[in-house]
């Protein structure tokens, strides 16, 4: 019953006016604000009634900038002053209006839990992480197929955010479960990848690689859209942890898979600052294997891709130790410093390894004084 109800189908609309000339008449003239001369008294060009489907509820709400719930209410006035219509089609109408009225001013689950998730994003992207949290909840309750999972792996975000690991995991493994119950290759695939860093970063690296590698499986075998883009974010992911733990053959391997997908998504702005920063990665790992002049080559490729982010200077760093260009570490440490206390506007554990990069280019330089206020400041800190 609800189906034709729904005033998005304007089916119960066209069975009302579609066949009936004179009512689509009255109801223009009593919706459109018309003076007595300008009232409609036959529609133009003369059409068979039945193909007046194309009046709908949505157009007329276009026409006279009502919304539908205000179309649906003129027109149960409307209803009380019609002449020529038997009672029972009266009582017909009256019935369908009231019934448009009540879908019309039923609460849309779906608009709800799309309203609450685009305030939580705010509260998120402004650090009320527990706003965000509290309203991400409220939507989910309301959020139904693909959205519950897109607003669960937001409160996922949000946990991993407060520190709250465990609930993190809790939260992953039932993503998991319901993604891959659902057949959504892409929602179980994002799962597996996040579950993966978080057991990564406890310490069980292996249990981490290999979630995360299935994870790539997985989106290799996705037909979304984004799947090229998606694949190059994984292997990105997995070519910083891989670096760490001086795996730098694959991390290399790793660094060419996020050049070529980025390359394959026809995404080149979005991927752009992904880009550079694998390239200053590779420009480190190509050092670490004693290949100089790879080195030099990617850092000259680095060197072109604009704009670049603090973030992204940050990363080229060790390259520049390694050459001997310390000035230039100073430099950027300090524009990455001052970014993360203008952004975070508090110490982070980040700015406190940038402090000590920094003090140590100061070293190398021969500023001793510098080098160790810089490094009492990063323990004080």
């Amino acid at each position: 019953m609800a189906k034709y109800l729904d005033p998005k189908a304007d089916l119960t609309f066209k069975k009302i006016f579609g066949e009936r000339k004179h009512l689509v008449i009255s109801l223009l003239n009593a919706l459109l604000p018309l003076k007595d001369d300008e009232r409609v008294k036959c529609l133009t060009p003369p059409v068979k009634l039945k193909a007046m489907n194309v009046m709908t509820l949505k157009q007329i709400a276009e026409a006279t900038g009502l919304t539908p719930k205000q179309i649906i209410i003129r027109y149960s006035h409307f209803l009380s002053t019609m002449s020529g219509v038997k009672p029972i089609f009266r009582v017909v109408l009256a019935f369908c209006t009231a019934c448009l009225l009540m879908v019309c001013c039923a609460p849309d689950s779906s608009s709800e839990s799309e309203t609450l998730r685009e305030e939580a994003n705010e509260l998120y992207n402004s650090q009320q992480y527990q706003e965000a949290l509290d309203t991400y909840e409220k939507a989910l309750s309301s959020a139904q197929g693909k959205d519950r999972l897109t607003i669960r792996q937001d409160i996922i975000d949000c946990y991993q955010v407060i520190g709250n690991q465990t609930k993190a995991r809790e939260l992953l493994k039932t993503q998991l479960a319901e993604a891959h119950a659902a057949g959504n290759i892409q929602m179980e695939a994002e799962a597996m990848l996040t579950l993966g860093m978080q057991i990564y970063d406890t310490g069980d690296k292996q249990t981490g690689y290999d979630y995360m590698t299935q994870a790539v499986s997985l989106m290799e075998e996705s037909d979304v859209t984004d799947a090229p883009y998606l694949l190059a974010y994984y292997h990105y992911v997995l070519m910083k942890r891989r670096a760490l733990d001086e795996d730098y053959a694959q991390a290399l391997i790793d660094s060419k898979e996020v050049e070529a997908n980025l390359q394959k998504s026809g995404q080149p702005e979005k991927g752009e600052q992904m880009l550079v920063r694998t390239l200053a990665t590779r420009a480190c790992l190509y050092l670490e294997t004693d290949s100089t002049a790879k080195a030099d080559s990617t850092y000259s490729l680095w060197q072109q891709h604009q704009p670049m982010s603090v973030c992204s200077e940050r990363d080229i760093c060790p390259y520049l130790t390694h050459r001997g260009r310390y000035q230039e570490v100073v430099e950027i440490q300090r524009r990455y410093v001052e970014w993360v206390r203008e952004k975070k506007g508090q110490w982070t554990a980040s700015e406190r390894t940038s402090k000590y990069e920094m003090a140590e280019a100061e070293a190398a330089l021969g500023h001793g004084d510098e080098a160790f206020r810089l490094l009492k400041e990063s323990y004080e800190k």
